[in-house]
């Protein structure tokens, strides 16, 4: 992809929803952040602890970051969810920050509200790419226009699906939305 970009693809969004992930190189996420983030609502999810350097730097520029704890507390060198919220919105105050502690809650940061949601407890049978379904579930109903608490409650949903492997070929708003009103939202404070 970055060789098809850099070569042969001049890309001039504008109002679109720009996702990228940690897979790409430092010098492309830092290239397509600058390029488009003043047009573009710019997403990222983190893919690992070990390349959140690659955007230490443009976090200023980012609309949504998408992290599991360990990832965030690698960007911010704090060890506790709330301070490493903290730091990161007194860098981009704008910026939707998610971030997920496995089965125990996933945290939603937007416009100086902090949110937690709590999954109902189910019998894991497989873990592996949860955090990527509540990720990409999250993104598709927050680019439509649901709130923070509904967005997350619903992506919270579709990764418990996920991690229960309930997840079919029909899975549709209903049968998520049927998880994610067993979802606990707790508003929470942000104290460091």
């Amino acid at each position: 992809y970055e060789k098809f970009y850099n070569k042969k693809f001049n890309l001039n969004l504008l109002n679109k929803n720009i996702v990228l992930d940690l897979n790409f190189s430092k010098e492309f996420i830092k290239k397509i952040v600058n390029k488009n983030y003043k047009t573009n609502n710019i997403t990222v999810c983190g893919t690992s602890p070990f390349k959140v350097y690659k955007i230490k730097n443009i976090i200023k520029k980012i609309n949504c970051l998408i992290l599991n704890k360990e990832e965030l507390f690698a960007l911010t060198k704090y060890r506790n969810i709330n301070k490493s919220i903290k730091f990161i919105t007194s860098i981009n105050p704008y910026i939707n920050l998610i971030v997920s502690n496995a089965d125990k809650k996933t945290y939603g940061y937007e416009l100086s509200k902090l949110i937690s949601c709590k999954p109902p407890k189910v019998k894991v049978v497989n873990e592996n790419g949860a955090g990527d379904v509540m990720a990409g579930i999250y993104v598709y109903y927050k680019s439509k226009d649901h709130k923070l608490e509904n967005a997350l409650s619903l992506g919270v949903a579709a990764g418990v699906l996920h991690a229960r492997n309930k997840i079919k070929k029909n899975l549709n708003y209903n049968s998520i939305k049927k998880v994610s009103n067993k979802v606990k939202i707790k508003k929470e404070k942000l104290n460091a």
